[in-house]
């Protein structure tokens, strides 16, 4: 009970999210460790293992014996119990009730863990960026790049697994990001082009933030917080 969570914040009790990366924590899930090989779309089954999710079918990033991550598919229907079925060959999971919102915001961190240094990254040029930490804080006027999971729906649409397009799909919802207090600029929202499941935030670092090695950095969407990160500011 209770082992499904973001793949990016693994913060319990919050809902999963249309096409949020979600981490499924259990016993006996696949024979073996398979991760999906190129190219994309991600496939549904995985060494003899599915998940279902309201009784559709999940894009399969991970699989092992007491781990899968997946991505939960778009267009379920929102404020509502789905039930969570791992398959492995004729061997059925006990179902596991996952509540479905429109957000599930998370960014990303360096330790895996959901707290701690996010994975935020300064703009330096087209073919350079480097992560805001104590080695190179990032400063008012900034931009910087946040690789998130859990934004919810996007348009144009793009199915779940596939990879992110170019042009870009954005997400529907308004999201609200702060650094330090302060609210940030958002230059964009969306699907990072060429991946699965993986969100990207541009956002302009606002002036009069306190300086730290620590900074919080915190996204709210569609009703959604989700849990701090930290970025150093100078």
């Amino acid at each position: 009970s209770g082992g499904v969570v973001s793949s990016a914040s693994y913060a319990a009790g919050i809902p999963a999210s249309p096409g949020s990366f979600i981490s499924i924590f259990g016993t006996q899930l696949a024979s073996g460790v398979v991760a999906a090989s190129p190219p994309l779309p991600l496939p549904r089954d995985l060494a003899g293992t599915r998940v279902l999710l309201g009784g559709v079918e999940l894009p399969l990033h991970f699989v092992s014996e007491s781990q899968i991550n997946a991505i939960v598919p778009y267009g379920l229907s929102l404020n509502a119990n789905k039930d969570l079925l791992v398959i492995r060959g004729s061997a059925l999971s006990v179902p596991e009730p996952v509540s479905i919102a429109a957000a599930q915001p998370a960014v990303f961190t360096q330790t895996q863990t959901g707290s701690g240094q996010g994975h935020v990254y300064i703009f330096v040029s087209p073919t350079l960026s480097v992560l805001a930490d104590s080695a190179r804080p990032a400063k008012a006027g900034d931009v910087l790049t946040l690789w998130c999971a859990g934004l919810g729906e996007v348009s144009p649409p793009v199915e779940a697994g596939a990879a992110g397009p170019v042009p870009v799909s954005e997400a529907v919802n308004t999201l609200k990001v702060t650094i330090g207090g302060k609210d940030a600029t958002v230059a964009f929202r969306g699907l990072a082009p060429g991946f699965a499941g993986l969100y990207q935030v541009n956002v302009v670092v606002p002036s009069g933030i306190t300086p730290g090695n620590a900074v919080p950095v915190v996204l709210t969407i569609a009703g959604q917080q989700g849990p701090p990160v930290t970025i150093a500011v100078q």
